[in-house]
């Protein structure tokens, strides 16, 4: 394990090298000390048995509990650990680690272990197989196997029918913590992303499309709530301010 004292997004990575890795995968954690270090054990035991280049960045979004401690217990020359000095908000982490890293496919999985790393396999050979610009977990997908409260339930159907009244978007769920970008789209699309919470999903996949990146395949997961969630329900009310924020500036966006 390498770990960096923070990311910098203003410095690009080198990618003019042919000895880029295959896939890059970014998990943001915050406060999940107890559950991250067995999470990323079994992430990298999945990408060891993939057969690709590859390389895992955990981005530890402010530590208060800990964190970096249980993640310095493993020992992986593909692993790395970026640790932001304040909590600056899910969005903020995935954003600064997709351009921290190097592969041709980047990903990112949310911490926790809600879902399993068996699914990030499966999307990214779906990514190889599709040359797709985008593939996103989903959980309205037909083989998709989707186990957690009412309450998530809930919220999770009527940031949908927002989400599809704002932009129109033809992504039937834009929420699930799994997502694979081909490179291109990464470096074109997350410099522009501003929202630093849980809607930058939203801000990304809009974006991307207004970029000329229309290529976007869903992907099954399986999603077990096994652990305590960050999202709370203030959450809801957050994630509403910071959508309509998003959609008042992709109405102002200009990417000349």
């Amino acid at each position: 394990m390498t770990a960096d004292a923070s990311l910098d997004p203003s410095e690009q990575v080198d990618t003019s090298t042919e000895k880029l890795p295959d896939l890059s995968v970014v998990i943001p954690t915050y406060r999940q000390s107890d559950v991250i270090g067995h999470q990323v054990g079994e992430v990298l035991r999945a990408l060891d048995g993939l057969g690709c280049g590859y390389e895992l960045l955990v981005v530890v979004d402010g530590d208060e509990d800990g964190t970096s401690e249980a993640l310095a217990r493993i020992e992986h020359e593909r692993l790395r650990v970026a640790v932001h000095e304040r909590n600056a908000g899910k969005g903020e982490a995935v954003r600064r680690g997709l351009l921290a890293v190097a592969g041709r496919s980047r990903a990112f999985l949310d911490g926790g272990g809600d879902i399993p790393p068996q699914c990030l396999v499966e999307a990214y050979r779906l990514h190889v197989e599709t040359g797709a610009d985008i593939v996103v977990g989903s959980k309205l997908h037909a083989q998709s196997v989707v186990e957690y409260p009412l309450a998530r339930r809930v919220y999770s159907w009527g940031y949908r029918q927002l989400t599809r009244l704002l932009f129109g978007l033809a992504v039937r769920d834009t929420q699930v913590g799994l997502k694979i970008y081909a490179a291109p789209v990464v470096e074109q699309v997350f410099p522009h992303v501003r929202t630093s919470g849980f809607a930058f999903d939203i801000e990304a996949l809009a974006l991307a499309i207004r970029l000329g990146f229309r290529t976007i395949v869903e992907a099954p997961v399986i999603v077990r709530d096994r652990y305590p969630s960050t999202i709370r329900p203030t959450t809801a009310a957050t994630m509403f301010v910071e959508t309509l924020m998003v959609a008042g500036r992709l109405r102002r966006f200009n990417p000349e």
